[in-house]
């Protein structure tokens, strides 16, 4: 579909296109270093300490635009920490673990942070379609790089694990991030980041 909007991608000028491979990338640091850590700690831990994007975000746009978030937007992420935390400590009472991939999955929450800030600042000048197509492909082709280089196997076992991986693709990659591009259109990423701590709840509904 990029592809054929010529007339839209002819009007991208360059710094927009390098902004956001730049932001590729930094998803591709999230999604990689996420799922290293989810892979050598309890899935309650990698889940809590990867979801702290919102700090960063508050963090750097207030470093960035010399402006602090309002009090609401602590407030809100005050207690949308404190619910994840609750939800998660069941199973870190259930898999205790201490290990450096704690710190991978605050890596990868850094990444996330700095992948909202820049798909927020560069929303304005492009089309969320283009945007998630740009920003897709940095991040294949940065994590295609790192598994060529660490040789991991890319092979798939079988259709089951096809049909999840392509699961994953339809409706996480393209429909979740679609949506999120294009609610970063309308909304600031303080705003967005801390809506996206639902993401712990709506697990464990639909887990049960």
């Amino acid at each position: 579909p990029f592809l054929l909007t010529r007339r839209e991608r002819s009007q991208l000028c360059r710094s927009v296109v390098v902004t956001t491979f730049l932001g590729g990338i930094f998803f591709a640091g999230d999604i990689g270093l996420y799922n290293i850590a989810v892979n050598h700690t309890s899935a309650a831990n990698a889940t809590f300490l990867g979801n702290n994007a919102p700090v960063f975000v508050g963090l750097i746009t207030w470093i960035l635009t010399r402006r602090r978030p309002a009090a609401r937007f602590w407030t809100a992420l005050a207690v949308a920490l404190a619910g994840a935390l609750l939800i998660v400590i069941v199973d870190h009472q259930r898999l205790r673990s201490a290990s450096a991939a704690d710190g991978l999955a605050v890596i990868a929450s850094l990444n996330f942070a700095l992948f909202l800030i820049i798909t927020e600042r560069v929303r304005g000048a492009c089309d969320s379609a283009i945007l998630v197509a740009l920003s897709a492909s940095a991040s294949a082709v940065t994590l295609l790089v790192v598994a060529l280089l660490g040789h991991v196997s890319l092979a798939i076992p079988g259709w089951t694990e096809f049909a999840s991986l392509l699961g994953l693709a339809l409706i996480c990659q393209i429909a979740g991030y679609f949506s999120l591009t294009w609610a970063l259109g309308h909304l600031p990423a303080t705003t967005t980041s801390v809506t996206m701590l639902g993401v712990a709840p709506l697990t464990a509904v639909f887990a049960l």
